[in-house]
């Protein structure tokens, strides 16, 4: 799922993707992104959110030995938060990426 930064988790208390997929096991999560900066995207136009730098870290294995990944993300508008987050996953040897958005 695509990372919540630490300041809105803070302030919000939870996690929105999570709170749609209770039922989810949290084993089936890959918490290798790690978000960074805190201006969300609600409050850039729609330039400046594809002209944003990649917001996102790894930290996890080196190789994720072609692990298939569902990226789950709340809302889709540009699309450059998934594409960042795929970018990165890619660049450590993910196999397919595919993403679904709660809503657009």
């Amino acid at each position: 799922m695509i990372p919540v930064d630490e300041q809105t988790l803070a302030t919000r208390g939870f996690d929105q993707v999570v709170g749609f997929l209770p039922d989810i096991p949290k084993k089936m999560y890959l918490y290798h992104l790690k978000k960074f900066g805190r201006c969300p995207q609600s409050h850039k136009s729609r330039q400046e959110r594809l002209a944003t730098p990649q917001p996102f870290g790894y930290q996890g294995p080196a190789d994720l030995e072609r692990k298939n990944i569902l990226l789950v993300d709340d809302i889709y508008t540009t699309g450059s938060t998934l594409y960042h987050a795929r970018e990165l996953l890619l660049a450590h040897n993910c196999g397919c990426v595919r993403s679904v958005t709660l809503a657009r």
